[in-house]
């Protein structure tokens, strides 16, 4: 029987596109966000008292920053090329701050949307104010029609019943390594398994929120949790608690001691830079890539040269491309840039129902395979 070949997942924000905002999403749903807590907030003023133009200008500063550029990421980016760079203490706290607080935005709005579909609707006491659906504008009504939203992309579902070993493990041959700050694979696989929190789930994955990976999963940009002092906040639901410690992370008078887990890879910093080497591990040892809803992005460019360095030199070296095939065809132009040769044998996969499984996965005379 040959042996079975080595498969990496390569995973960017593509592949969780029925659940969490693209680029051209994030900032309206960031005005929702904002919506829903000053909605939620005014039916409890003297518990939380705070007000929107006086408190979150911050947000807004920030939030117009983000509309003006390529994606989040090129903006966090920004950001800490220019605190780097900045010599005066006072200036550099002021970014490094921003920085911070960028982080925290996103890391709200993933944790917002694991908690909230996308009505965004408060229902506490018979009271239901509708904040999600009253300000469409013309972009956020084309894409809430253009396609269902679901807190979990069906697809990491899909991919983990076809693969999943008996007692619930990846197995041996395959590893996923993700640019993706949110918790789709977590949330998918705890529908394997009676419920866990997120740590728990992430420990069991080999996933540690703190320190470098241990497991099959590496996650480059660490993940958008948020902490509260020295704990782990997982909330289960938005509620009064989840609610005060959104509106500590996120106004201008922030509470420093609620920070995020998201480490971007350029801060080669940690337990982010001990990942990188990881994954180049991982790739470098495997036979077929498959990268889903990867762009290949340029802020990227250093990273992905590091973990494609060894690419093909043990295995077969193999990609597979999914994507819709206008930008799949120029995310294969891009590998170029990463490494001579990488786009030669590279296949464009354009079927985006479900994820896709090599034909050598099973049997190496078989077709291809979708989970």
């Amino acid at each position: 029987m040959p042996e079975q070949p080595k498969i990496c997942y390569l995973l960017g924000a593509g592949a969780s596109y029925n659940s969490l905002p693209l680029v051209n999403e994030i900032a309206i749903d960031l005005e929702r966000m904002l919506k829903y807590l000053c909605d939620y907030n005014s039916l409890y003023l003297r518990t939380f008292d705070f007000d929107l133009n006086r408190d979150f200008k911050q947000y807004h500063s920030i939030l117009s920053e983000i509309k003006e550029h390529f994606s989040v990421d090129t903006l966090a980016r920004k950001y800490w090329l220019i605190k780097n760079n900045i010599v005066e203490r006072k200036e550099k706290q002021w970014w490094e701050n921003r920085y911070i607080r960028l982080k925290n935005i996103i890391a709200c709005l993933i944790t917002f949307r694991r908690l909230k579909l996308v009505d965004y609707s408060v229902n506490h006491n018979d009271i239901l104010i509708e904040s999600y659906t009253d300000s469409y504008d013309e972009l956020g009504e084309r894409i809430s029609k253009s396609r269902k939203s679901f807190k979990i992309d069906p697809r990491y579902d899909a991919l983990f019943s076809a693969i999943l070993s008996p007692n619930l493990s990846l197995p041996e041959n395959i590893k996923i390594i993700s640019w993706n700050y949110d918790f789709q694979i977590e949330q998918s696989f705890n529908f394997f398994q009676s419920h866990k929190s997120l740590k728990e789930t992430g420990n069991q994955l080999g996933i540690d929120y703190s320190k470098e990976s241990i497991g099959p999963i590496v996650k480059l940009n660490g993940s958008a949790i948020l902490y509260n002092g020295a704990t782990m906040e997982t909330f289960k639901e938005y509620d009064r608690e989840t609610h005060q410690v959104f509106i500590n992370a996120l106004k201008d008078s922030s509470d420093p001691s609620i920070y995020s887990g998201i480490k971007f890879s350029w801060e080669q910093e940690g337990f982010i830079s001990t990942n990188r080497i990881l994954a180049a591990n991982y790739i470098a040892e495997c036979d077929y890539v498959v990268s889903i809803g990867y762009s290949f992005p340029i802020f990227n460019r250093e990273t992905d040269i590091q973990i494609f360095e060894n690419f093909g030199k043990i295995g077969e070296g193999k990609i597979f491309i999914q994507a819709p095939e206008p930008d799949a065809i120029r995310f294969k132009g891009q590998l170029e840039s990463i490494k001579e040769g990488l786009s030669k044998d590279a296949e464009i996969v354009t079927n985006l129902d479900q994820f896709f499984v090599p034909n050598q996965f099973w049997k190496p005379e078989s077709g291809p395979i979708y989970a």
